[in-house]
């Protein structure tokens, strides 16, 4: 019989798709207390099958968290997945200009089957990194010009 912890172990070795980290304003780079946007694109329940013990075996990744690391010491650790631009539901306000890297983490619950058997828990999360993107943050300053 499958045990919960062998297909924890199998959980984490399938290869997942990493939700894509998205930073706006596009380009790289923002504004000093700009708010700038952060969202997980691709962040849904997954479904991979394997085969663990000559059985084959059904196993499906959740997305539950987001953890967000704005590269200056701000964390975020959120429940959605956060939405482009015009919505502001994860965004983060640089007080100062730097060099960057945002990261995301993004948590998963899992559970699986064996054949047609019922849907069980698989135990603790499996957590994926998405690749960091690196952000320059400006101060804008003001130039008058004469024609």
């Amino acid at each position: 019989m499958l045990s919960a912890g062998l297909v924890a172990t199998a959980m984490r070795r399938l290869e997942w798709r990493v939700p894509q980290l998205t930073v706006q304003p596009p380009g790289g780079a923002t504004l000093v207390n700009l708010p700038t946007i952060v969202f997980a694109g691709g962040a849904q329940t997954q479904t991979l099958t394997t085969t663990l013990l000559t059985q084959a075996v059904t196993i499906e990744a959740r997305p539950v968290s987001y953890a967000w690391d704005f590269g200056d010491g701000a964390r975020l650790v959120t429940a959605k997945p956060g939405r482009p631009y015009p919505d502001l539901d994860v965004a983060h306000r640089y007080p100062r200009p730097g060099r960057f890297q945002v990261a995301l983490a993004t948590s998963f619950v899992g559970r699986f089957r064996a054949g047609d058997g019922p849907w069980r828990p698989i135990p603790g999360q499996l957590v994926l990194a998405s690749t960091p993107q690196p952000l320059r943050v400006v101060e804008a300053r003001p130039q008058l010009r004469g024609e």
